[in-house]
């Protein structure tokens, strides 16, 4: 600290100043008695501990440190509406919607962002990618939102959708170039499987639960929920059969939708026994209270 309200860096070994580091409070800014000092390369966070302790961020600009080199620093969010469908029917085409923001110091060049598809709600460049757009030069501080035309899979089930943006010429960190994600029911065949199933003739199977839950995590996500973290996430006849648990759980996360909709729910058959056999009118009644919410505008 000084008279000219800066902070001066010098080298340990040669004691010599470096002057392209010196820091430049703005007037009337500065802090006199720093309890520590601290810097990302795109801000220099001090501790004040004159009176009251307070923590205090100035961005290396052209005031404040003059000399200081320059870096872009590119980030990819999701917009409000980040997609046009929740709940897209399987192979059907939406958008993706994304702002990309330039939060460091310097000029981004051009770039592309592109959108990938995930099974898990951390997007990664791992994952599938999905579709592209070309993102232009933005300055500091400089942002744009970018509409990426993406298809849903072919198959139906919950998947996540998010973007990341190529880094650019001179941008130092590039961990934060991905966005979060958003998570999209994909919708198939609207119809069930032997519907209705009929006691005493039809097998309660694994296939009846996928269907159901597909549906429900449909219904979950167009009213603002997200997908159930369901138990046995797949069921199999041969190493996972369905059970009494998975009744339960299917009604919990119906009930949720419902509760979403401000809509409600009873269910009169009595709830499957943990150990007991699941009954055909446990599922054809899943079925017609999944279609009933599906029906509402």
């Amino acid at each position: 600290m000084g008279g000219e309200q800066a902070l001066y860096a010098y080298d340990v070994v040669t004691r010599q100043p470096l002057r392209r580091k010196h820091f430049h409070f703005p007037r009337n800014q500065a802090r006199e008695e720093p309890l520590g000092i601290w810097s990302d390369g795109l801000k220099m966070w001090i501790v004040n501990g004159y009176g009251t302790v307070r923590v205090y961020a100035w961005p290396f600009t052209s005031t404040t440190c003059p000399q200081c080199p320059r870096f872009p620093d590119l980030i990819a969010q999701l917009h409000d509406a980040p997609v046009s469908d929740y709940t897209p029917m399987a192979g059907q085409a939406f958008t993706l919607q994304v702002v990309v923001r330039n939060q460091g110091s310097a000029t981004a060049d051009a770039t592309r962002i592109r959108a990938y598809r995930s099974a898990d709600p951390v997007i990664s460049r791992s994952d599938e990618e999905a579709g592209s757009s070309l993102v232009p030069s933005l300055a500091r501080n400089g942002a744009g939102v970018r509409t990426i035309d993406v298809t849903a899979p072919s198959t139906a089930g919950t998947r996540y959708y998010g973007a990341c943006v190529d880094g650019v010429s001179g941008e130092r960190n590039t961990t934060n170039n991905c966005s979060a994600a958003v998570a999209v029911a994909v919708t198939g065949d609207m119809s069930f499987t032997d519907d209705p199933i009929e006691a005493g003739v039809t097998a309660v199977k694994a296939v009846h639960f996928t269907e159901l839950r597909q549906r429900i995590d449909a219904l979950r996500v167009s009213h603002g929920l997200a997908p159930s973290l369901w138990i046995d996430a797949t069921l199999k006849a041969d190493t996972t059969p369905v059970a009494a648990v998975h009744v339960s759980e299917l009604r919990q996360a119906l009930r949720q939708a419902y509760d979403a909709a401000d809509e409600a729910i009873g269910f009169n058959t009595e709830r499957a026994q943990s150990g007991g056999s699941i009954r055909a009118e446990h599922v054809n009644e899943l079925r017609r209270a999944v279609e009933a919410l599906e029906s509402r505008p």
